[in-house]
């Protein structure tokens, strides 16, 4: 058996057996491998269904407890193991394919390629399409519980998340919690970013950086309800492929990344149109994308997803759409920065101190000048 590992963003690790087959063996820690794995069952479930293709139907077992309102059980069961050199974490095995490549690897040649490209968007389009086509009742994220069951059930768990918490960042979020709103997790969300500021040693690099930073959480706090439908507040809610990279794909230019945008909604467009239409699914995913780009609830929800992208994303997207000079008014900053929260200047002092003691503790730590 021998071993390589595998770029990306997870810790994937390519195994090759002494028989030839290969696999690949994806490393994160217990609590994103549980959930990771409970979402492989509800995608394989999905495609089983053929929603595709309603008129096949293959009777099974699990069609008879379907339909008659019962669970449907996994495949998969616990197996707690107490190996004395347990790494400590969960971890998937899956198939490797192995004449296949990353696109990463080729998009720098061929992303100019007017049909391979269509062809990408094509095949993202109809996982999109085929996910939008099962309603969730709130938002959060898969688990099997003890019995083998598939329930959604955990609080949403983002790559985000995990980085916060990785960082010692306190994140109030329980487990077991989940969100049947729009508006209460936009605001959980917000106060993630809030502990962060609290939390983090370097949050801030000075005064102004501070003040810029806190500013923008204010506001975002105060505009949020302009940016998401209330017809939509309570869902339907659909997966989100939360591991799905755009920034391997598209290009920084926003011009240019509009131009690539309209590419890509006209070939979603277009696969709609195919599928049978479902009643109660109004308004179609299309037009719900298309909507938050002209609101720019599509960069509202980018602020919402970096806790260190936020602020830059605000004043560029968020604060133009409302104010676009404001960005250069001192009084902008000077008044609504005291409403981020009671005492807010004395905490940015404290602020710049912590980030004092921390460049100390690199110096030490590394015996650089920082």
């Amino acid at each position: 058996m021998s071993t390589d590992i595998v770029p990306g963003s997870r810790q994937w690790c390519r195994i090759i057996l002494t028989s030839g087959q290969g696999m690949l063996a994806g490393f994160r820690n217990p609590m994103s491998g549980s959930t990771e794995a409970s979402t492989y069952v509800f995608l394989s479930r999905i495609w089983r269904t053929c929603l595709f293709w309603p008129d096949v139907f293959i009777p099974s077992a699990a069609a008879l407890r379907a339909f008659f309102g019962y669970q449907i059980p996994t495949r998969y069961v616990p197996h707690p193991v107490n190996y004395p050199d347990d790494p400590g974490m969960g971890y998937l095995l899956m198939e490797f394919i192995d004449d296949s490549q990353m696109l990463s690897n080729t998009w720098s040649t061929h992303h100019g390629d007017e049909i391979l490209r269509a062809n990408l968007f094509r095949d993202l389009n109809t996982i999109f399409l085929t996910l939008a086509r099962v309603p969730l009742p709130r938002v959060g994220s898969f688990v099997i519980d003890e019995n083998g069951y598939l329930t959604l059930s955990n609080r949403p768990l983002s790559s985000e998340i995990q980085e916060l918490e990785n960082g010692s960042i306190p994140i109030d979020m329980p487990r077991d919690f989940t969100y049947s709103t729009v508006d209460s997790y936009v605001v959980a969300l917000l106060a993630c970013h809030d502990s962060r500021m609290q939390h983090q040693p370097n949050a801030v690099t000075d005064l102004k950086d501070g003040i810029y930073q806190i500013t923008a959480l204010t506001m975002m706090k105060a505009l949020f309800p302009h940016f998401f439908q209330r017809e939509l507040r309570r869902g339907p809610f659909i997966l989100q492929l939360t591991d799905l990279h755009p920034s391997n794909i598209f290009v920084d230019n926003l011009e240019s990344y509009n131009k690539i945008r309209e590419e890509f909604m006209h070939i979603l467009q277009e696969q709609e149109k195919m599928l049978p239409v479902k009643e109660d699914q109004i308004p179609s995913l299309s037009t719900v994308m298309e909507q938050g780009w002209k609101t720019r609830t599509f960069w509202y929800s980018l602020c919402l997803r970096s806790p260190l992208g936020i602020h830059q994303f605000f004043y560029d997207h968020i604060q133009t759409r409302f104010a676009k000079g404001h960005v250069d008014d001192g009084d902008f900053f000077r008044i609504n920065m005291s409403y981020w929260r009671e005492g807010a200047i004395p905490f940015l002092h404290a602020k710049v101190k912590d980030k004092e003691k921390y460049d100390a503790q690199l110096r030490e730590a590394f015996e650089v000048e920082v």
